[in-house]
């Protein structure tokens, strides 16, 4: 699922309206704040993993013409984003 600008937005709000109704947090900053500091941190999480699979992506083609057809792309490509993700710390 492809999270748009306006998907990123609501849910910041929500989160924030949340912690603000139940009390968890105290905010000592301007509420704008933090909603554009959550949206930024979201965003670049996105690229990162976005990042992760064009590698992936990259790392097959190299190896693609050495292995011909003996090898299900699908699943290589998979495992080569799974590996990338667990080195660069990246949660799904």
């Amino acid at each position: 699922m492809k999270l748009t600008d306006e998907i990123v937005d609501k849910f910041c709000r929500r989160v924030i309206a949340r912690l603000k109704k139940e009390e968890e947090l105290i905010f000592k900053v301007d509420e704008k704040e933090i909603l554009v500091a959550m949206k930024e941190s979201i965003h670049r999480e996105i690229k990162r993993k976005e990042d992760v699979i064009q590698e992936a992506e990259r790392i097959l083609a190299q190896y693609e013409t050495q292995m011909g057809e003996t090898i299900d792309r699908g699943k290589m490509l998979k495992m080569i984003k799974e590996k990338l993700f667990k080195e660069k710390n990246i949660v799904l």
